[in-house]
């Protein structure tokens, strides 16, 4: 469902995501060292970018923008059935899919003479910019159900899933 919502509302949010993500990953960058992480770079110039584009909708756009929704899912029921319940379960899942994914991948990191503990605590600090990013897309989707509650019923249309191909 696509509807037309301010711009405000997104704009702090990707604000309060560029202010708090910004300065731990350069942080971090500086930590790890600033050529050995190849992925960490073009992440802090995306989020650079997304702070300026939070801080442009935030301040400056005065029209209305279009945002779409997905209903009918498992994330608007939960949503539905209450707002902090959804906020819990999706940072929560963000989370545990994060610690098992540097679970599995901390075995990259193991040197010679490192406990695998050692590696999974390595792991996981490096790359906490994953779990930045789920927790963010928890956020705008919370965001989006949020504005698409408050946006008014003539503003909503239905917008129909692209062409897949003829089924049998």
């Amino acid at each position: 469902m696509a509807f037309s919502c301010s711009p405000k509302l997104i704009g702090k949010v990707y604000t309060c995501y560029g202010v708090v993500a910004v300065p731990l990953e350069v942080y971090n960058h500086a930590q790890v060292g600033f050529l050995w992480h190849w992925l960490t770079t073009p992440y802090i110039v995306i989020i650079t970018l997304g702070l300026i584009a939070g801080v442009g909708l935030w301040l400056f756009k005065r029209g209305a923008i279009e945002r779409t929704v997905t209903l009918g899912g498992w994330t608007e029921s939960l949503y539905r059935r209450g707002r902090g319940l959804f906020l819990v379960v999706t940072l929560g899942m963000g989370l545990l899919i994060y610690t098992a994914l540097s679970a599995e991948l901390a075995n990259i990191y193991v040197e010679r003479g490192m406990a695998y503990g050692e590696a999974f605590g390595r792991y996981f600090i490096e790359n906490v910019w994953q779990l930045l990013v789920m927790f963010h897309l928890a956020i705008e989707r919370y965001t989006a159900f949020l504005q698409y509650d408050r946006s008014p019923e003539a503003s909503r249309r239905m917008v129909m899933p692209p062409f897949r191909g003829f089924r049998r």
